[in-house]
């Protein structure tokens, strides 16, 4: 019966290389090819990377919460964060994809670019949360 559904919660950026491990495991499982593989790792990193470093309060550890969805043809990976949130402008992926190219600044862009279907919802004081399509 699809989808299948594993969800984490965790607060310690270690937890972030498990996670990687985590989506790595299944899509092999679910037959993805090595290049599809490795775009995913490199997906689900970059998010919780991103959940870590800006999804917490002042003074408080972040809470990230990460679903993994398993269909018969795609992994759906939702992240979110328990953060201050901020309010997505037109410009905030138009200036992400910018700056693709640069050390800083490019885990969202590089989320889109490198995902199949790709949404990104943030509610000022209420965190952010993505979601990240790949099809098989």
């Amino acid at each position: 019966m699809f989808p299948k559904k594993i969800s984490f919660r965790f607060s310690d950026p270690g937890f972030i290389n498990i996670m990687r491990k985590t989506a790595e495991q299944l899509a092999t499982a679910m037959g993805f090819d090595e290049n599809r593989i490795f775009d995913i790792s490199l997906l689900i990193e970059e998010a919780c990377i991103n959940a870590i470093e800006h999804g917490s309060k002042p003074d408080k550890k972040p809470i990230v919460m990460i679903t993994f969805y398993v269909y018969k043809d795609s992994l759906e990976m939702h992240i979110q964060d328990s953060g201050c949130g901020f309010k997505p402008s037109k410009n905030t992926m138009e200036t992400a994809l910018k700056t693709i190219d640069s050390t800083r600044g490019r885990g969202l862009g590089l989320m889109q670019s490198l995902s199949d279907d790709f949404e990104l919802s943030s509610t000022p004081g209420a965190g952010t949360k993505v979601k990240l399509i790949k099809y098989r």
